[in-house]
């Protein structure tokens, strides 16, 4: 999981950014700017990366969830046309009574 991070404070040697509400206390580096720093939590350690590598972990997540939302839509089309059909199988059922 890769997040945005507030930077809180910043020195030629250290950074502190705040993490789900934690304050990590990392490396100063090129890639931890003034305000903003990107931080990857993986097998529970944490990780300074590039604004780049931020963005590909996002897309991916996008494709993952427009795929789920395609197929809930056919689901629930597939479920109306049962229910139509049930409904006209009452209607011939009651109407033989």
């Amino acid at each position: 999981m890769i997040k945005e991070c507030n930077v809180i404070s910043r020195n030629s040697r250290v950074s502190v950014v705040k993490f789900d509400d934690k304050k990590l206390q990392i490396p100063t580096s090129d890639l931890v700017g003034t305000t903003t720093a990107y931080i990857k939590y993986d097998k529970k350690k944490y990780t300074v990366v590039s604004e780049e590598e931020y963005n590909k972990s996002n897309k991916k997540k996008t494709k993952d969830t427009s795929t789920v939302n395609e197929e809930t839509e056919e689901t629930e089309t597939v479920n109306e046309e049962i229910t139509d059909e049930n409904k006209e199988e009452k209607i011939d059922t009651d109407s033989e009574l």
